[in-house]
């Protein structure tokens, strides 16, 4: 799943569900990437295609996902670079994050002393305490999506670094070469000026 509004965030079935119900998410729309359907305020709309953009050809969709850039990318990308770098699906991608998510929101329940609680308390939670959830489950949201932004900017970085450099070698490999290609005649020139100045 994956929020228009969040810049692309990518949930799991369970934040998914509850990300338009927080109050100041109310408006955003949640899409289904496996499914093809939408969901807005809690309610799925079937039948939208649900896409990625790129981030570098506007209006190009995402169709896999580069591991060594780690982010997607769409077919105008694969046609103009990431020549020997490998691809995984995008289903995958998404499985992956998911399995992510779940596992630290696993981990995170494990490592949260119990406290004892009345019959009556077990099996219903209060107000503040469903906001208190909300609340943190948000903030780990927040978390993760500036962990992924993190990600791609430094991947996007080093991919532009990477290609600004071999543009340089190869502008200053065709300058050089440029340059022999004019001095050599005048060599030539000079080799025979400098024989007659000999025998003179």
């Amino acid at each position: 799943h994956q929020c228009e509004q969040c810049d692309g965030l990518l949930l799991c079935k369970t934040h998914a569900e509850k990300h338009p119900k927080v109050r100041s998410y109310a408006s955003h729309i949640v899409q289904n990437l496996q499914a093809g359907t939408t969901s807005a305020g809690g309610g799925e709309r079937a039948n939208q295609p649900a896409s990625l953009c790129c981030m570098f050809h506007d209006h190009q969709n995402v169709v896999t996902y580069c591991v060594t850039c780690e982010h997607g990318v769409c077919a105008q990308c694969l046609a103009t670079g990431h020549k020997l770098h490998p691809f995984i699906p995008l289903s995958d991608v998404a499985n992956q994050k998911r399995a992510s998510v779940q596992e630290t929101a696993k981990s995170t329940l494990m490592i949260q002393p119990s406290t004892p609680t009345r019959p009556e308390q077990e099996n219903k939670q209060s107000p503040v305490g469903e906001l208190l959830q909300d609340v943190s489950e948000e903030m780990k949201l927040i978390d993760q999506e500036s962990q992924a932004a993190s990600s791609l900017v430094t991947g996007t970085v080093e991919q532009l670094h990477s290609m600004l450099k071999s543009k340089m070698e190869k502008l200053l490999d065709k300058i050089d070469r440029m340059r022999w290609s004019q001095l050599e005649p005048y060599e030539a020139r000079q080799q025979r000026l400098l024989s007659l100045q000999e025998k003179h």
